[in-house]
């Protein structure tokens, strides 16, 4: 027996004081270095603005090449003082595959996706859990396609993709739209669409409610470097052609829409040279659908040259997030974890630690 100011102690119980201060300890360390984290170096994740917790959620993807989808937690990023938090992981939800190509539906309040095997999920942030919705038709199985939520329509719009079985898989030139609340996918099937592809940029202009649509590849090149803008109201794709456009088309950019100024804002991507040698970029461009108007910029400094990376956008702070992404060249599995900001106001980058 112990005595501590009079009172009388077992071995015992000061063996379990002793393990629950340590185990307190422990804690604090372990909430404190989670709190102060940021996610591992990735490629093939995504990053989208989550309107109502004015974050930006990024979803896991693969720590190198290949086909599996290994990085599975999600995180949430605040770009008004630029911290991370892990918010969870997704091993319980989407099970067969990684979260392709997430968007965010505002008027429902969740994250949209269509994973690898044909299946739809709804992420609630506010419970930081998943819904696995069973609509009656849905997209065949795909990896490499796009979404972008049409806010005035509300309709999640999807494009492209490639079956993911192997490399000579067949790549689509489908678009879908898919409607939260009846839990119902449409195969629109309008008359003329951009030619099929995978790995593209895609993003919604409020401007002009319109999905746009550049970029992308083949197993080759894809030799389309237009711009398509999708109407759903009328169901017709437009095809803009311009000499000013980056030469040639880009595979794995980034791309967002600015809604302070409507313009879409294009970061990196690759150059194929054959199918497995891609040579990547660190040109920022943007434009305006409206002029049919490309524009490269001039920032001083730059983030690497790079592909696969995440791009989103803050409206709370007027700023682009970058993150991750391979640089050097595409599958040479030099993979990055660099946070970059680019503030369109100044025309600057900034390299966040």
């Amino acid at each position: 027996m112990c005595k501590i100011r009079g009172r009388r102690f077992s071995p015992c119980l000061l063996l379990i004081i002793s393990e629950l201060f340590f185990l307190s300890l422990y804690s604090v360390i372990f909430s404190y270095q989670e709190a102060g984290g940021r996610p591992s170096p990735q490629i093939y994740h995504s990053m989208v603005y989550h309107a109502k917790a004015k974050r930006i959620l990024l979803f896991g993807g693969q720590s190198k090449s290949g086909w599996v989808a290994d990085l599975r937690e999600i995180w949430a990023y605040d770009a008004t003082n630029g911290t991370w938090e892990k918010v969870g992981v997704y091993d319980a939800c989407p099970v067969k595959g990684s979260a392709q190509a997430p968007a965010y539906d505002s008027e429902s309040d969740r994250i949209i996706v269509l994973n690898t095997e044909g299946e739809t999920w709804a992420y609630h942030y506010d419970e930081r859990r998943w819904e696995k919705k069973n609509p009656m038709q849905t997209p065949k199985t795909r990896a490499g396609h796009r979404m972008a939520y049409d806010a005035e329509s509300d309709r999640m719009i999807l494009f492209g993709g490639f079956e993911a079985k192997n490399v000579n898989s067949p790549v689509y030139e489908e678009t879908w739209a898919y409607d939260y609340n009846s839990d119902t996918w449409t195969l629109m099937a309008p008359e003329m669409s951009p030619p099929k592809r995978m790995y593209h940029a895609m993003a919604y202009d409020s401007k002009s409610d319109r999905v746009i649509v550049w970029g992308g590849r083949l197993l080759e090149r894809l030799n389309d470097n237009a711009v398509w803008a999708y109407d759903f109201n009328s169901n017709t794709w437009s095809r803009h052609e311009s000499p000013a456009a980056p030469q040639p088309e880009l595979t794995y950019p980034g791309m967002i829409c600015r809604s302070a100024s409507n313009r879409m804002v294009i970061f990196g991507g690759a150059e194929i040279i054959t199918p497995f040698d891609c040579e990547v970029t660190r040109q920022t461009w943007t434009y305006e659908l409206n002029t049919n108007t490309w524009r490269r910029l001039a920032p001083g400094a730059t983030p690497p040259s790079m592909g696969k990376h995440a791009m989103a956008y803050s409206p709370q702070v007027d700023k682009i997030v970058v993150f991750g992404g391979e640089v050097d060249r595409l599958y040479s599995d030099h993979i990055i974890d660099e946070i970059w900001i680019y503030d369109p106001k100044n025309n600057t980058w900034e390299k966040k630690e």
